[in-house]
């Protein structure tokens, strides 16, 4: 019963991401740290960043409006935390969450930039991996590997296969399905 529900919950975030068109893991991590009652992250890293972000405004809540010259010392930070947690008592980890949100949001290419990397790695580990096994031992194999969202991920697709797994997969696919490669990718996208 649990799987089922959770496929459930999969499929709406699934469908709440292609609709909002960001990447299933911001819905995934926004969902999380809205709906849990952990906290998703460490707040001290959401606060650095906030704090080098804001850090004239920071640097202010210094007893006297002391002002810092060149880099801020970590032990200045943490002043500077505990004052800000001190003035925003319980809402603070709220604050650093959206804060978070907003800049995540506000970085969306930066994200689908991150996303064709994420890919490319996936993709030369996965060839990397299966390489040494048809070298060594004859071992044959092939993967297909595409991009989930629609509209952004149209780049990220991959087809591998060995030799003879080619010859193979490539006569399959012409014979059976009569579709190439673009088109056995197609079809492959709009099942994910």
């Amino acid at each position: 019963i649990l799987n089922e529900g959770f496929d459930e919950i999969n499929e709406m975030l699934s469908k709440l991401a292609a609709h909002m068109k960001i990447p299933f893991h911001q819905v995934s991590d926004c969902y999380i740290r809205q709906h849990s009652h952990s906290h998703g992250g460490n707040i001290w890293n959401s606060y650095s960043m906030y704090f080098m972000e804001n850090m004239e405004q920071e640097l202010a809540r210094l007893p006297k409006g002391e002002h810092v010259t060149g880099t801020p010392m970590p032990d200045i930070r943490k002043c500077c935390h505990a004052l800000f947690k001190e003035a925003y008592k319980d809402t603070y980890t709220r604050i650093l969450e959206k804060w978070k949100e907003v800049k995540e949001l506000e970085n969306m290419d930066s994200t689908i930039a991150q996303c064709q990397l994420l890919f490319d790695k996936t993709k030369k580990n996965l060839d990397h991996t299966i390489r040494p096994y048809f070298i060594a031992h004859g071992f044959e194999g092939a993967y297909l590997l595409a991009g989930q969202v629609i509209n952004q991920d149209a780049a990220l697709r991959h087809a591998f296969a060995t030799p003879s797994a080619e010859k193979a997969t490539l006569k399959f696919f012409v014979e059976c399905c009569r579709a190439g490669d673009n088109e056995i990718t197609g079809h492959f996208k709009a099942h994910i």
